[in-house]
C-alpha cells in the first residue's frame, strides 16, 4: 500500500502481532519475477534505513518460511486425486507464473494450475534450500551478538 510517497505492507489474512518480517517477506516474494532492486528498495523503505546483513538475512530466512506457508496452504486445496498428477506435472519458474498471474493470463481456478503453481513453489523452496544465500544467511544469524 503506498500513502504519499511511503511504501506500506499490509497482509490482512494474516494480520496480527507477528513478526513484521513475515509481511514484507510476503510482498517480497510477490515481487519475485522483478529486479532486485525493487526488494531492496521496498525493505530499505520499510526499515527506513540500509539493511545490515543481519537484516537482510532475516527477510531471505522469512521469505522461504513464507513460501513453505503459501505451499502448505496450497496442499490443503487440493484432493489426493489431483496430487496423484504432481510427478506429471511440467515444472514453470514461478517468476513467469507470478508475471502471468498479475497480468491475469494465468488463474488459479483449475486444480491442474494449482498443481503447476505448487510445482513451482517446491521447485523454488528447494533449490533455495541448497543455495549459498540460504547458507550464508544461516551463517550471519548464527555469528554471536
Amino acid at each position: 500500500m503506498y500513502l504519499g510517497n511511503e511504501c506500506k505492507a499490509i497482509d490482512w489474512a494474516d494480520a496480527g502481532e507477528s513478526d513484521p518480517y513475515y509481511d514484507v517477506a510476503c510482498v517480497a516474494n510477490e515481487m519475485a519475477f522483478h529486479d532486485p532492486l525493487h526488494e531492496n528498495l521496498l525493505f530499505s523503505t520499510y526499515l527506513g534505513h540500509k539493511p545490515s546483513p543481519a537484516e537482510l538475512a532475516k527477510l531471505y530466512l522469512m521469505k522461504q518460511v513464507v513460501w513453505l506457508k503459501w505451499i502448505c496452504n496450497d496442499l490443503e486445496n487440493l484432493n489426493s486425486r489431483d496430487l496423484q498428477k504432481y510427478d506429471s506435472i511440467k515444472e514453470v519458474p514461478i517468476a513467469e507464473l507470478l508475471k502471468r498471474l498479475i497480468e491475469g493470463s494465468f488463474k488459479l481456478d483449475t486444480s491442474a494450475n494449482r498443481l503447476i503453481f505448487l510445482k513451482a513453489e517446491f521447485t523454488l523452496l528447494l533449490q533455495n534450500a541448497e543455495s549459498p544465500e540460504f547458507k550464508n544467511a544461516v551463517q550471519v544469524l548464527s555469528q554471536p551478538k
